[in-house]
C-alpha cells in the first residue's frame, strides 16, 4: 500500500464506519511522492506532502503488518520492500517490478539520465545497483 491511492480507500471507510479488513496484511510505505535526494529537506510538493500526511494519519489509526515511512530506512519503492523485508514472495516482488517496467518502459526511454530494457538479461541488477547508486546519494 502507498499514499497515492489509499486515502480514498481509508476515507471510504471512514465514511461507511468500517475498518479494514486484515490489517494484519497490510504493508505500507511512502512512496510515490517522496523525494530521491535531500531527505533533509522533506517534501516541497504540497500535494505530495498532504497524500503521505494521510498514509501516516491512516497507518496510525488502523495499523499494519508493516510500515516504513517517509525517512525510515527501509523505506523505498512498494513492490520492493515487501520481498526486502520478508512479507511478501520474492517470486512475486520481481514479477510486479517487471510489470511495472514493461508499463512504464515509454518514459523511461525517454528520460536522459535512466533507461532500462524490461527484457534485458540481468536488468534485476542494474536497476538494483542504480537504486543503490541513488539510496547512497541520500546517505
Amino acid at each position: 500500500m502507498h499514499e497515492v491511492t489509499s486515502p480514498q480507500a481509508f476515507e471510504g471507510l471512514r465514511l461507511a464506519g468500517r475498518k479494514p479488513w486484515r490489517v494484519d496484511s497490510v504493508i505500507a510505505t511512502a512512496d510515490h511522492n517522496t523525494p530521491t535526494r535531500h531527505w533533509d529537506r522533506g517534501i516541497d510538493d504540497p500535494t505530495s506532502r498532504v497524500q503521505v500526511d494521510a498514509l501516516d494519519r491512516n497507518m496510525r489509526d488502523y495499523g499494519a503488518k508493516a510500515y516504513f515511512p517517509f525517512r525510515d530506512a527501509r523505506q523505498g519503492i512498494v513492490h520492493v520492500i515487501g520481498p526486502e523485508n520478508g512479507a511478501t514472495l520474492r517470486e512475486r516482488g520481481i514479477a510486479a517490478t517487471r510489470q511495472l517496467a514493461k508499463r512504464q518502459f515509454t518514459w523511461l526511454r525517454a528520460s536522459s539520465a535512466i533507461a532500462f530494457d524490461p527484457y534485458a538479461r540481468g536488468v534485476e541488477r542494474a536497476v538494483t545497483a542504480h537504486v543503490a547508486d541513488a539510496v547512497a546519494m541520500v546517505g
